[in-house]
């Protein structure tokens, strides 16, 4: 006697993030901000694999900074929610963003852009 057992895949809902993420205008220094600087490569972050099944969506603020080779340094998380779920998936794609530093005339050196904030959302889009 052969049985096959077939699983049905019910889609969970989606489950929002506990919290609201912060406005642009909340958020201190967004890197759009400093026109010395020129954004090169953004790489989108991964979606974790057990909240994107279990249907959890968040975000994360990032604080980092960005010096001459124009690869982001620092980072650190400022906020998140739900708290650590997306934290990880966040930081991997924040460092390999690319900055290029804009130089004017003859100018030889390039301040560096110190505490720099990238706010990350983790939304599942589902099909109606």
């Amino acid at each position: 006697m052969l049985f096959i057992l077939v699983a049905c895949a019910s889609v969970p809902p989606v489950t929002p993030a506990p919290r609201d993420p912060p406005k642009k205008e909340e958020i201190e220094r967004l890197e759009a901000e400093d026109p010395t600087w020129k954004l090169l490569q953004i790489v989108n972050p991964i979606y974790p694999r057990k909240p994107f099944y279990d249907g959890i969506e968040g975000w994360v603020v990032l604080e980092y900074d960005v010096y001459e080779d124009g690869v982001p340094r620092n980072i650190k998380v400022k906020d998140s929610s739900p708290k650590d779920l997306f934290d990880s998936a966040a930081i991997k794609a924040l460092e390999q963003f690319l900055y290029e530093p804009i130089k004017k005339g003859g100018e030889s050196e390039v301040k560096p852009l110190i505490g720099l904030n990238r706010l990350f959302h983790f939304k599942i889009q589902r099909k109606p």
